[in-house]
């Protein structure tokens, strides 16, 4: 069984908070490790492990297979069918968790406060979203530190979510709108930074048919 992640609270404004680099040490020193040999023996799709400090997300993320997109939607991490799912990228990004713009999905269940991604539900709050701004990603070869900047509420029909562009400028648009259809914002400036991480998850606050996306910056891939 995995470790869960310590609580850890982060500031994403790091000329702001001088204390901001030993918090971003912190939770690298607190992620869990994870034994690939075992986990990739049990379901060869899993691509990465996702800790968010302080919340219920520490959890193993699957690649969703292109013949069968929805697969996750109602499978666990094994391929045993299970109502709640498991964490997916989307079938369409282009090279998983290298892609240029990373869909995760994950399942927010009424009545179950800790499935899959229900703590992002709450990253409109602001406060909410400073305090668990800071997220690992790590895949078999390396750990990836991901900064949320910002996150919105949408109707489940929305097209917002994308994972192919034409160019590097068709990119850089689509960043845009998402910023400019943000509920929260926590850094104006990292809209633009990096590999675009976009995590996507049910709510229910606004809309009948309603999605809450949360978008965070990575290393370049």
């Amino acid at each position: 069984m995995q470790q869960r992640a310590a609580d850890v609270h982060a500031d994403p404004d790091m000329d702001a908070d001088p204390k901001d680099e030993a918090r971003r040490d912190t939770a690298l020193e607190e992620r869990p490790e994870v034994d690939w040999d075992y986990w990739l023996d049990e379901n060869p799709q899993i691509v990465a492990w996702l800790t968010v400090p302080g919340t219920d997300i520490d959890c193993p993320v699957v690649q969703a297979p292109a013949d069968n997109p929805e697969f996750y939607l109602r499978h666990d991490i094994f391929g045993t069918w299970n109502y709640a799912g498991c964490p997916y990228v989307d079938a369409s990004c282009p090279k998983g968790v290298d892609s240029p713009c990373v869909l995760i999905y994950g399942h927010n269940l009424t009545g179950e406060p800790e499935t899959m991604f229900a703590d992002f539900a709450q990253y409109v709050d602001e406060d909410y979203a400073r305090k668990h701004a800071r997220m690992v990603l790590q895949t078999q070869d390396e750990t990836r530190e991901l900064t949320v900047w910002g996150a919105a509420v949408v109707e489940g029909t929305s097209p917002l979510n994308r994972t192919a562009f034409e160019s590097e400028a068709d990119l850089t648009d689509y960043r845009g709108l998402l910023l400019s259809r943000a509920n929260m914002v926590l850094d104006g400036a990292a809209w633009d930074r990096g590999t675009l991480y976009v995590f996507c998850t049910c709510s229910y606050s606004t809309y009948r048919n309603e999605r809450t996306l949360v978008f965070a910056t990575g290393p370049p891939a």
